[in-house]
């Protein structure tokens, strides 16, 4: 992970008056502060401590909220006092009298005093994508053992080897994901998240924009792509991590000329910091404004000069796994992934359609540094959302679907594996990808499958209790044009594999030999000449048969 040697600058945007100014105060030191490193239970959540124990992070000065006392002297000059940052040490404000202004800068605890610049930004370009074609790919034909019927999204989910990882056992329960998004309209109603809420899985919500809880009356963007995780609703819409725990957090102003500051993104990351986030998802991107002289350059995307980007690492650099769209600038002029996609630290994803091809708007690369990026791909063309207007299940597309895709496997991944790190996380993503062996600047690694990432990842002795009940767990792995095998073994013993088709031919047979009380991966090769179709695949050992129908598309 690159290292960070300068700050983060980040406030909270809000709609203000026009005689009102924003400003970031910047403050000295954090000495005699009643925070202390030795009590960090101060400032953090209990989860948010255990993350950074596990990944064997410190707790450091930049934990530390800023002196209340250096804050309390700001209040009484006058200014209103928005926010305050732990990262950055310092707090946003909102001012009308210069003097006072003046005043605050003279203070012997204040370092600097800078105008924050805001910036505009239409709606996202989800809701102006068009699609022709047919999305309905092969790979959406479900078989009947699978835990979860997932209706409409089996592909998206298929697609990414996730079916098999859910079938294990792994689908995002007791993981933290947190939402950064424009706004979750309906959310709190939608047959689709019911589960979510009778389940307490949506552990709270906060409003940066308006400084309130409420986040269900805004902008629906954000229930779209919660729905490619959270959603649980059989045979119509099931995301990428059921199970899993969330806040919903409202980052950005969506609307054209509608105040949006881009230091939202930050507050809302250091504030999943705190709460003690898994992962964060973000489907937001800043690129050009509707004032040009914020622009971002090309220049820009070199992963250490934007304020999202800054942030985003920093968010990585305290142990969690950050997913970001690559944006849908692909098409267009600018053509490059957008901000925080940039930052080296996190998984930027691309989009592809339910047939792996790449979706044409999708974000390219490489950063301003030479760097690969995206990092890697996953349906975002045709994707199976929640149409919050009206709660149906619909098709949309942008990389704002292809990440929270990502974000829901690389939790449900993490879960299967929590010994590892955020990074050894995404490693292991990026090398199940299926362009692992030559990533480009279109779709990077290109879409992992996640069931081969957790064999890869296989050692931590985890066992699925579902696992050890079914036995077998097999999977086609279109990347290697191969079958996955997952097989749980009580006793050393050697175990005959076999795949056969419906009328009972045997097409291969291979002898594997297995270990005690543990998981066993192994691949049947050489399948690629085989017709589409339903086949069994059988394993047998110590006079029993265990076995799995499977679909080569």
């Amino acid at each position: 992970m690159r290292s960070v040697t300068y700050l983060v600058i980040f406030l909270f945007s809000f709609i203000l008056s026009a005689q009102n100014e924003k400003y970031l105060v910047y403050f000295t030191d954090k000495n005699n502060s009643p925070y202390s490193i030795e009590n960090p239970s101060a400032y953090l959540t209990e989860r948010a401590i255990q993350r950074r124990v596990h990944q064997n992070i410190p707790i450091e000065i930049s934990d530390l909220p800023p002196n209340p006392t250096y804050i309390q002297k700001i209040i009484e000059t006058g200014a209103l006092v928005r926010h305050q940052s732990r990262w950055i040490n310092a707090v946003s404000i909102t001012i009308s009298n210069h003097s006072a202004l003046e005043k605050i800068a003279s203070l012997p605890f204040v370092k600097k005093v800078e105008k924050i610049k805001t910036i505009h930004k239409p709606l996202p370009d989800e809701y102006k994508i068009t699609f022709n074609g047919n999305f309905n790919a092969k790979s959406s034909i479900q078989l009947s053992n699978d835990v979860y019927d997932y209706g409409n999204s089996y592909a998206q989910i298929a697609q990414l080897g996730g079916v098999c990882l859910h079938n294990l056992g792994f689908d995002g329960k007791n993981m933290l994901i947190c939402v950064l998004d424009a706004g979750f309209e309906n959310a709190d109603t939608l047959t689709c998240f019911d589960s979510l809420h009778i389940k307490n899985q949506i552990l709270g919500t906060w409003d940066f924009v308006d400084n309130e809880t409420a986040v269900y009356e805004d902008n629906g963007h954000g229930s779209m792509v919660l729905s490619c995780m959270g959603a649980n609703w059989p045979s119509q819409l099931v995301g990428a991590a059921p199970q899993a725990n969330y806040w919903l957090l409202r980052t950005e102003n969506a609307g054209s000329e509608l105040i949006i500051e881009e230091d939202n993104w930050a507050a809302g990351a250091e504030f999943a910091d705190s709460v003690g986030a898994d992962v964060i998802n973000s489907s937001l991107g800043y690129t050009t404004f509707d004032s040009t002289n914020q622009n971002h350059s090309y220049s820009d995307l070199d992963g250490n000069t934007a304020i999202a980007t800054i942030a985003a690492d920093l968010a990585a650099s305290k142990g969690i796994l950050v997913c970001n769209s690559a944006g849908n600038e692909g098409a267009s002029s600018w053509n490059y992934i957008s901000v925080p996609a940039d930052a080296d630290s996190i998984l930027t994803v691309g989009a592809v359609d339910a047939n792996g091809i790449r979706a044409g708007f999708s974000g390219v690369g490489p950063t301003a540094d030479g760097r690969t990026k995206p990092d890697v791909a996953a349906n975002g063309n045709g994707t199976y959302v929640i149409a919050p207007w009206n709660g149906t299940v619909t098709q949309s597309g942008g990389t704002s679907f292809s990440s929270p895709l990502t974000a829901g496997m690389a939790a449900c991944l993490w879960q299967a594996n929590p010994g590892k790190t955020n990074m050894e996380i995404i490693s292991a993503i990026k090398a199940a990808g299926n362009q692992a062996t030559n990533p480009d600047t279109l779709l990077g690694w290109g879409i992992p499958n996640y069931c081969v990432a957790n064999g890869n990842l296989h050692g931590t002795g985890i066992i699925s209790t579902k696992f050890q009940d079914e036995l077998l767990h097999v999977f086609y792995d279109p990347s290697t044009e191969s079958i996955g095998i997952y097989f749980y073994s009580a006793e050393e013993h050697e175990i005959e594999f076999s795949l056969t088709d419906l009328s009972g031919k045997t097409l291969m047979t291979e002898k594997r030999e297995t270990g005690n009380n543990s998981i066993h991966f192994y691949r049947l090769s050489n399948v690629s000449s085989i017709a589409s179709g339903i086949y069994l695949v059988s394993a047998r050992g110590n006079e029993s048969i265990q076995s799995r129908k499977i679909m080569k598309p």
